[in-house]
Formats: C-alpha cells, sequence, structure tokens
C-alpha cells in the first residue's frame, strides 16, 4: 500500500498530464478514506489517523467524514513527497560526493547537520503563499490587509546573506 501512496503523492504534483495528477489524487482520497474507516473500526494507540477519526467534537459539532479526510489528506501528501525529496536529494549528494559521506561515516555526531543541511538544500516545497492580516511592509514594499504573498523557500535557503557559500554542502553551517 505504501508504494502505491507514494506514487499518487508524486504524480499529483508532477504527474504527465492534469488528468495524471487528478487521477492520484482521487486514488490517494479514497485510500484515505478506507483508511479512515478501517481506523474507526479499530484503532491503534498514538495514531494520528486514529485521533482523528475519534475526535467528537469541533466548534460544537461532530466532524463529518470529508473533513476528517481534509485533516489527514495533506499531513499525507506533505509527508510523502517532501520526505523522499530530502532523502533522496541527500542520498544522492552523499553518493556522488564521497569526502563529505566519508566526514559523516567518520563522525556520526554530524548526522543532526546533515539533516539540515539535506532540509536546506533538496526541499521540493519550492513556494508558500499567504495572505496578510493587517497592513504590513517587507522591506521598502508597502502590503494592504488581505494581499497576497509568495514566499520562496529556494531562495531563503541558498541565501548568501544568511548562509555563506549558500551553494555549497556545508556540515559546519552556524
Amino acid at each position: 500500500r505504501i508504494d502505491d501512496w507514494m506514487k499518487w503523492g508524486h504524480d499529483i504534483f508532477v504527474g504527465e498530464t492534469a488528468e495524471d495528477s487528478a487521477n492520484a489524487y482521487t486514488s490517494l482520497y479514497n485510500a484515505i478514506n478506507d483508511l479512515i474507516e478501517e481506523r474507526t473500526q479499530n484503532p491503534i494507540e498514538g495514531d494520528l489517523v486514529s485521533l482523528v477519526c475519534h475526535v467528537k467534537e469541533v466548534d460544537g459539532k461532530e466532524p463529518t467524514r470529508s473533513e476528517r479526510i481534509a485533516v489527514v489528506l495533506p499531513l499525507a501528501i506533505a509527508g510523502l513527497e517532501s520526505t523522499g525529496t530530502v532523502l533522496g536529494g541527500t542520498i544522492h549528494h552523499l553518493a556522488t560526493h564521497p569526502d563529505d559521506l566519508a566526514e559523516l561515516v567518520a563522525d556520526p555526531s554530524l548526522v543532526p547537520a546533515a539533516v539540515e543541511e539535506g532540509l536546506r538544500m533538496f526541499t521540493n516545497v519550492t513556494v508558500l503563499q499567504r495572505t496578510t492580516t493587517c497592513p504590513v511592509q517587507i522591506g521598502n514594499t508597502e502590503l494592504d490587509k488581505g494581499a497576497k504573498v509568495w514566499t520562496s523557500y529556494n531562495a531563503a535557503n541558498r541565501d548568501p546573506a544568511k548562509f555563506p557559500d549558500p551553494h555549497t554542502w556545508n556540515l559546519h553551517r552556524k
């Protein structure tokens, strides 16, 4: 089942056609619906989906099945695609840069730094859109309440003011 979920999560974003992406979304939606049914009947202690299935009240009413799916679906998509991209990018980097791999193997205390560098360098979440809730100034630009703002993770993660030599893998960044 996890192989299907990973394929659907990937195809939602990079399906060859819009129809492929829509079909992948529908397949993942239906699988999550089935999982919610399963965990409603057979909850697993400590499991997030089981917890969502057994919430009795939100804002004075019991959540609908669609509302429960709406909570689980983005978590599944986010976890499937981003984790695979970061891990894949990190593994590829280490496999193609033997000196970086040797440094990490020689000093396992650098693993947290390797995770941070992997997240910084290989994120697949490239932008995030937000809406201002009040007038705000960003740099020399004034924005009204309700303005749409797009942030670029790739630009932020490679900002030389924050990360000297930003395109280089460095396990000793502070």
